[in-house]
């Protein structure tokens, strides 16, 4: 069912049964994801004062109060929904580590981006062109886990977005780079900077959706497992405030003569702040 179309349905139950925490709590939950925060969040207060001791409600209004930049609410939300915060009227800063987040767009492209709060993200992967996001965007997030991903030594748990709070200025480039070894290409790799991150796209997995939203199975890492040796080709991702900064990376990486680098190809354009 579409959202729209649910939130249709939950506004003519909550008229006929307004003593109903479910049809309120329904009603927040697709004006959520319709990102229609005025109304999820007076939604999800309707169920939280029918229901206090649910805390999927205290959840959803915590993530529409972050929406709305009504910090105060948000943080008493978290409180009665079990993440225990101090309240004050000032943005959270948590620092929750590393999360999978599936993106709000076509390819359902999973990124790697740092938790800042229960409800928010910022993007450090260097996202596909197709994906419609940059690098460094500050996302909203839902709170209900949909699939984990292996980090280190751990499963996380995947979350998905449901819009773009800040968008990010950085561009997206691409250079083909031949004969290079995994040591050279690491080597590339970690000339990252605050304005410059860099990835090796051959290392991009497509998962089934069983996968995608569960744990991937042995039968993709088994297929993704590169050598040691020497790679013929890698084509390698830059999520950059300029081209000038590419080209200062690509010169600082010391390489020999046989690796060969193509022109860069811009495929996303940086934002030029106004």
């Amino acid at each position: 069912m579409e959202y729209a179309q649910a939130a249709d349905h939950f506004r003519r139950a909550c008229r006929l049964l307004p003593s109903s925490w479910e049809a309120h709590f329904g009603l927040g939950v697709a004006a959520k994801w319709l990102c229609d925060w005025d109304e999820s969040i007076q939604a999800s207060r309707r169920a939280a004062k029918l229901r206090e001791d649910f805390q999927g409600a205290w959840w959803n209004i915590g993530i529409a109060a972050t929406a709305l930049g009504f910090w105060r609410e948000a943080r008493e939300a978290w409180n009665k929904a079990g993440v225990e915060v101090e309240v004050s009227d000032a943005p959270l800063e948590m620092k929750l580590g590393r999360v999978p987040i599936r993106l709000k767009t076509a390819n359902n492209e999973v990124v790697w981006c740092d938790r800042l709060d229960p409800a928010r993200a910022k993007i450090i992967n260097v996202p596909t062109a197709d994906s419609l996001h940059r690098c460094g965007d500050l996302l909203l997030t839902d709170g209900e886990p949909s699939g984990s991903r292996w980090n280190g030594d751990r499963d996380v748990p995947v979350f998905n977005e449901l819009q773009i709070l800040q968008a990010s200025n950085l561009g997206l480039f691409v250079v083909v780079i031949e004969h290079a070894s995994n040591v050279e290409i690491d080597a590339l790799v970690q000339l990252h900077s605050d304005e410059l991150q860099i990835e090796d796209w051959s290392t991009i997995r497509l998962l089934c959706r069983q996968c995608s939203e569960g744990r991937p199975h042995d039968h993709h890492d088994q297929d993704h497992r590169l050598s040691s040796e020497i790679q013929p080709s890698r084509k390698i991702a830059f999520a950059a405030a300029s081209e000038e900064k590419v080209r200062d990376a690509l010169t600082a990486w010391a390489t020999p003569d046989r690796v060969k680098i193509s022109s860069i190809e811009c495929l996303v354009q940086p934002q030029v702040d106004h």
